[in-house]
């Protein structure tokens, strides 16, 4: 299976917001297959050590149910571990090209690289953060161009180089 879903609960909707927990699921679209899954809860109190939590996402946090707050909010994982065993789960059962699927174009995405970024980043042999596949940020990677930038996000969060996206791109800048 190269088709993967990412969902994510957060402490807010922008880059740099606290992670709570981390879904993905391997699935085939054309047959409706689902394959492996990876889930994972983090504590809350190591997940606000590495962003800044949104107000308003804690005053809709407060309104949810009781279930779903502790939920959310019941993890007791580090994220630095979340983190390595996602890139292990997307690169032992992700086959290539390895096509993500997310809330929106990039939400889940960008969110979890920005994450990744300050949890766990993977540096090069120059001690550069390493975007595999790519040295630096080429006009494909730009967040503008869409669907090429959800393929540079998940080549970082696995780091693996991941092959071109297998459709065109519909989006433009």
């Amino acid at each position: 299976m190269n088709n993967v879903m990412l969902d994510i609960e957060t402490l807010g909707k922008k880059a740099g917001c606290p992670i709570l927990s981390v879904a993905a699921v391997m699935f085939e679209p054309a047959t409706g297959l689902v394959g492996q899954t990876f889930y994972a809860r983090i504590d809350y109190q190591a997940a606000i050590q590495y962003g800044q939590p949104e107000e308003e996402t804690l005053l809709w946090w407060q309104k949810q149910s009781d279930d779903a707050r502790h939920e959310a909010f019941g993890g007791k994982a580090r994220p630095d571990v979340v983190a390595r065993a996602l890139r292990t789960f997307i690169s032992t059962h992700c086959a290539k090209p390895c096509v993500p699927w997310s809330n929106g174009a990039v939400f889940d995405i960008a969110l979890l690289q920005s994450w990744f970024d300050r949890v766990d980043p993977q540096k090069d042999d120059r001690a550069m953060t390493a975007t595999p596949g790519h040295s630096g940020m080429s006009p494909t990677c730009a967040p503008w161009y869409g669907c090429q930038a959800l393929m540079c996000a998940l080549s970082r969060l696995t780091g693996k180089s991941i092959m071109r996206w297998p459709m065109r791109c519909t989006r433009s800048r």
